[in-house]
């Protein structure tokens, strides 16, 4: 089996190892925040569990940042797209790993930290999905605007 589209695969791949991590954790933040602070007692596996996942999301995300190649897509509109992703980055790093779990324990303020997380998880899935628009409203040589031409193009041709 040949692999055309080699750069395509690696893309939705990164995707899928974004994607899957973040139900996972908003999930389970989600479910923490809805049903009770309490329900959030989990196994020490199923901690790990969810410990990892926010890692892969970190990851990916960086990942993702440069397998998009948005930098070369985007060129003059680069900043705006960039500027929101370290954003969500830098929010991400400060309330969804161990540090605000820890500074709100610190300041018996579980409860707290856990509405912030749901409320930013709440934005995110706002936000992301306007991100991912705008990175292609603007991307340069996107496959998509490239097949548009080429049919008006032909329509043109036949008139």
């Amino acid at each position: 089996m040949c692999i055309r589209d080699r750069h395509g695969v690696i893309k939705y791949l990164g995707r899928l190892f974004h994607i899957a991590p973040v139900m996972f954790v908003s999930g389970k933040i989600i479910c923490d925040y809805l049903l009770s602070p309490t329900y959030g007692s989990y196994s020490t596996g199923l901690s790990v569990f969810f410990a990892l996942n926010g890692i892969l999301l970190i990851i990916s995300g960086f990942a993702n940042i440069y397998i998009l190649k948005a930098k070369e897509k985007l060129r003059n509109r680069f900043g705006v797209w960039v500027g929101l992703t370290h954003l969500k980055l830098l929010i991400s790093l400060i309330f969804f790993t161990p540090i605000a779990k820890f500074v709100g324990s610190k300041l018996e303020a579980e409860s707290t930290v856990l509405a912030i997380q749901f409320y930013i998880i709440v934005v995110f899935f706002i936000i992301s999905p306007f991100l991912r628009f705008y990175r292609e409203r603007y991307s340069v040589n996107l496959p998509a605007r490239n097949l548009q031409k080429t049919l008006v193009t032909n329509i043109e041709k036949r008139q």
